[in-house]
């Protein structure tokens, strides 16, 4: 009996169990714990079998002792749970699926991807080039990437620091810190830090004149939002806005705090303590040998980026390598005091903000993904050529990080997150969940949806006009379809107005707010919502409109323009306002023409990002100049129909025209084209 008592507590390592041997603990530890001591028992009891079958006088305790080590095996099999497993085989499986010589092919330039798990980096590589002029291929040691909007993740920590320090107070009106900031938008209910760090400030976007071309020519952070800062849109805490600007005015709350610049305290206050040596808060000289370089990627041809920075760095421009991201990661992961503490840390992943119990949340800096039940914590970071994606499993203590260059980048960092909680998290965490049927009114969710994260005060809005949105439509048996230009997905009734696809492992959730007269949807992406729009918003017709009116357009001039010229040795004359028609049709397609030129010669409409060229503005006087022509023309309407001037098809045309030119007008006034 000795020999049972003696084996059965080696097994179970009760020191391990409570936690003596190490002073942090995590649920995924116990789990896989217990795990490990009911595999443990399994084989010893199959040994202890052995043992009493040998052994007569023993034969009386085996039933009642192979009882007991059933019951403590299958009870340490069900505290372990189903855990997921992130192992070394099935990682490289997934990378060498994930990162094929085809997407090299296709666009993408270079990439690094990394797992992180218990402290340590279990794998890092990439490949591609990160500089295609000079032949450099991407080392994932050394490679420094434009992390993008994963840099708001360091300022949230710095900010979250002087939190922990009773420096600043999270609920405080954020004016109290910063007395100078004019804030536009008519809401009487302040905005705060916390506001700011789970983007319900309710901000509009902006982006013209948001880069600097030049990454050495980069405004001062306060000199930009004073000029810059686009106005409010939303009463604070009401849904998520997510926003550049907001957390520009976080970063600039730590330099009102502390006194220091921003970079020099994340360098002296994060990346110091972390020993994230290869890591600086912005684009340097000195780093442009080791960068890699972003590219669009046109015509089976690789074309460089321009060196730019963004003139809120501490929004996007952080620069990193693959092995000091691992650093920030285990910070949230294993913990580091020198930084943040661990309660500073935890709250950081806590949800702060939410829409619905299952839906992903918003914390401190970090949002949510949910996939299946499994919840993952972290940000994404887009540039104009690098695309970035930082995400946590706490439970398992394990982060993930993938940075890559390319046209095809943003394609490869969606596929790398589905694939992960595919590959590795590929069980429901609670079941599948239960499908309704019935009790759902599905006539209010049908129709288009638009994301609320666009701009309304500049030319950016325009974009929206060229989009596409996702549209609900019915899907029989209580479902609704999903569909977009990519794919169309089921989703399945699980709630009232809560829906879940079943197939990639996330829920749906359609709200209204302001008494139900705006309604949305929100998925796996927390940070952004998305309106449902009136029949009349729907940028689909508005597309239509515009292509009836071209037409209309180049009737007019060849009728009232180009006819009238080949014609012009004739006596008869046309009504004046007939070749006021054909010069209204020539100016409405002209700056059209102009505009479009002017963006493909970019090559890419976010360079307007760097600010407008003279075409722009040239486009401006012509748009002005039609609408001053049209009103005229329809006073001539009048005219040409109560004197019967002209042809019958010709006063028809002569109507169309004008009535073109005012839809024509009104649709890119709405998507505020003049308003730069």
């Amino acid at each position: 009996m000795e020999f049972f008592f003696v084996n059965f507590f080696e097994v179970l390592d009760l020191p391990e169990l409570i936690g003596k041997k190490s002073g942090r603990k995590t649920k995924k530890d116990l789990e896989n714990k217990m795990q490990n001591i009911g595999s443990r028992l399994k084989n010893q009891r199959e040994k202890w079998d052995d043992f009493f079958q040998g052994n007569g006088i023993l034969k009386l305790g085996v039933i009642s002792i192979k009882t007991f080590l059933t019951i403590i095996t299958v009870i340490c099999f069900s505290l372990g749970g189903q855990a997921a497993s992130v192992n070394g085989e099935l990682i490289v499986e997934f990378y060498n699926e994930m990162f094929t010589p085809d997407r090299l092919e296709e666009g993408l330039s270079g990439a690094v991807f990394m797992v992180v798990q218990d402290g340590e980096i279990v794998f890092l590589d990439g490949y591609g080039l990160a500089n295609r002029e000079k032949n450099i291929e991407i080392h994932p040691e050394k490679t420094r990437f434009r992390i993008g909007s994963v840099s708001k993740l360091f300022t949230a920590t710095a900010l979250m620091k002087l939190v922990e320090e009773g420096r600043v107070d999270l609920d405080r009106d954020i004016k109290e810190y910063l007395p100078w900031l004019d804030l536009q938008g008519d809401y009487s209910k302040p905005i705060t830090p916390w506001h700011l760090l789970t983007h319900t400030a309710g901000f509009d976007e902006r982006a013209i004149g948001m880069v600097a071309e030049d990454f050495r020519e980069v405004i001062p952070l306060r000199d930009y939002i004073e000029e810059s800062l686009p106005p409010r849109i939303e009463k604070p805490g009401v849904l998520p806005q997510y926003s550049n600007h907001g957390m520009a005015l976080a970063a600039l709350l730590v330099e009102s705090v502390t006194g220091m610049d921003f970079d020099r305290y994340v360098q002296e206050h994060i990346f110091f303590p972390l020993e994230m040596t290869a890591t600086s808060p912005r684009l340097q000289e000195q780093e442009l040998k080791d960068i890699a370089r972003e590219y669009i990627y046109s015509g089976d041809e690789f074309i460089p980026r321009p060196l730019y920075d963004f003139n809120f760095p501490p929004v996007g421009s952080i620069v990193s390598t693959a092995p000091d991201m691992a650093k920030f990661i285990n910070l949230f992961l294993e913990g580091n005091e020198q930084v943040i503490n661990e309660e500073t840390a935890q709250k950081m992943l806590e949800r702060e903000f939410f829409l619905h119990p299952r839906m992903p949340g918003i914390g401190l800096g970090f949002f949510e993904l949910v996939f299946r039940d499994h919840t993952f914590i972290g940000h994404g970071g887009d540039t104009l050529g690098s695309h970035s994606f930082l995400l946590l499993e706490p439970e398992g203590r394990t982060g993930f990080f993938i940075s890559s260059t390319g046209s095809a980048a943003p394609l490869l960092v969606r596929d790398v997150i589905e694939g992960i909680s595919k590959t590795f998290y590929r069980e429901w965490a609670q079941g599948e969940p239960e499908i309704i049927s019935g009790g759902v009114e599905e006539d209010k969710l049908l129709g288009i949806y638009r994301a609320n994260r666009f701009s309304r005060t500049d030319l950016f809005r325009f974009m929206t006009l060229l989009q596409p949105n996702p549209r609900i439509a019915a899907g029989g048996d209580g479902k609704l379809k999903m569909i977009t230009p990519e794919r169309e997905t089921n989703l399945h009734p699980v709630e009232e107005d809560l829906f879940v696809n079943l197939e990639q492992g996330y829920y749906v959730f359609f709200g209204s707010i302001e008494d139900g007269n705006r309604n949305y949807k929100q998925f796996n992406f927390p940070i952004i919502v998305y309106e449902k729009l009136a029949w009349y918003e729907n940028n689909q017709i508005h597309l239509v409109l515009l292509g009836i009116s071209i037409i209309i357009f180049l009737s007019g001039l060849i009728i009232f323009g180009l006819v009238p010229l080949i014609r012009r040795r004739k006596k008869k004359t046309k009504p004046k306002f007939f070749y006021l028609s054909g010069l209204v049709s020539l100016i409405q397609v002209s700056w059209l023409v102009i505009i479009l030129i002017s963006v493909a010669r970019l090559g890419d409409f976010m360079y307007l990002g760097f600010g407008l060229p003279f075409s722009f503005h040239l486009g401006r006087i012509l748009f002005f100049a039609a609408i001053s022509l049209t009103i005229p023309c329809i006073f001539g309407i009048f005219h040409v129909w109560s004197r019967s001037k002209g042809g019958f098809f010709q006063r028809l045309l002569f109507s169309f025209v004008t009535g073109a030119s005012l839809v024509y007008s009104l649709i890119f006034l709405l998507y505020r084209f003049p308003y730069f």
